[in-house]
């Protein structure tokens, strides 16, 4: 399937058509909110499903952490677009790198628990990314200090992943390592 490009130019979607009274800057706005809350609503669904699948306890607890922030940004974001008169996005669009994280951590979470961290770090770099591109845009500072202080919230969970990997590499590297030879007494 084809992935939709984000452009910093893109043109509002008909789909949700601010009123014409609002200003350029509020339609921009609640454009760039709505392309977050897409990526969110993308986020929590694949974070719940991984955190179904994850079979390392730490993961899944920062996996399941991490889905609920998601959601509950989707739903600030939702009610702020509403609140400038926009119509609030509803559906996830995973496109391009993000996607192709989500859909690599289904399949490694599974498997592969420190591949999985792996997908998720690259999955909040991807959102952080996102968040500070939308940062650089055009925001009421009411906006800009919500995606602020997200922004913050997802770069503490994004070294939480990186903590939790560790730990999985630790406890992986202390039951592959060799036995110490037994040492015969001499003699």
């Amino acid at each position: 399937g084809g992935c939709a490009q984000m452009k910093s130019d893109a043109r509002p979607d008909p789909a949700l058509a601010i009123p014409m009274q609002a200003g350029p800057a509020i339609a921009s706005g609640t454009q760039s909110l709505n392309r977050l809350t897409r990526i969110a609503i993308d986020a929590n669904r694949l974070y719940d499903q991984a955190a179904e699948k994850a079979d390392d306890p730490d993961l899944q607890a920062a996996l399941r952490t991490m889905s609920e922030q998601r959601k509950a940004f989707a739903l600030r974001l939702q009610n702020r677009v509403a609140m400038l008169g926009g119509k609030p996005a509803e559906t996830g669009q995973a496109t391009g790198a993000v996607h192709r994280s989500f859909l690599a951590l289904r399949g490694l979470v599974q498997d592969d628990s420190v591949a999985a961290a792996e997908g998720v770090y690259r999955g909040e770099t991807f959102i952080i990314d996102q968040l500070d591109r939308t940062l650089q845009g055009s925001l009421s500072s009411q906006s800009r200090e919500m995606v602020q202080v997200e922004f913050d919230r997802v770069t503490a969970g994004r070294e939480r992943v990186e903590q939790v990997k560790a730990q999985i590499e630790q406890k992986l590297a202390g039951r592959s390592a060799p036995e110490p030879p037994i040492l015969a007494p001499p003699g």
